[in-house]
């Protein structure tokens, strides 16, 4: 009984399809910095690739992922939109 009333309060241990997909939209393209190139196609082309490599990923590398970029493995119950501070992304391309 504690065991599922921890698990309801700290969120899930695997990050499923429709969070990563949040995630996603969270972040693209208001989560990518730099901000003045967030609508350059280098960078959205980048952050297409992150997410999709993401997306191919299981839910125990996609937690560990989550846990190295925002600190937290698990997203809370309530949900990716509610990470503070919000998740951002920072993608470094070479302009021509």
């Amino acid at each position: 009984h504690e065991e599922g009333v921890l698990r309801l309060l700290v969120g899930r241990a695997e990050v499923s399809d429709l969070q990563v997909r949040d995630l996603e939209a969270l972040v693209v393209p208001a989560g990518l910095i730099p901000t003045k190139l967030r609508d350059h196609p280098l960078v959205r082309q980048a952050a297409y690739w992150f997410f999709k490599a993401v997306r191919e990923s299981d839910g125990a590398f996609r937690a560990r992922l989550l846990e190295l970029w925002l600190g937290v493995g698990r997203i809370p119950l309530a949900g990716i939109v509610t990470l503070r501070p919000r998740p951002r992304l920072q993608i470094m391309v070479q302009q021509d």
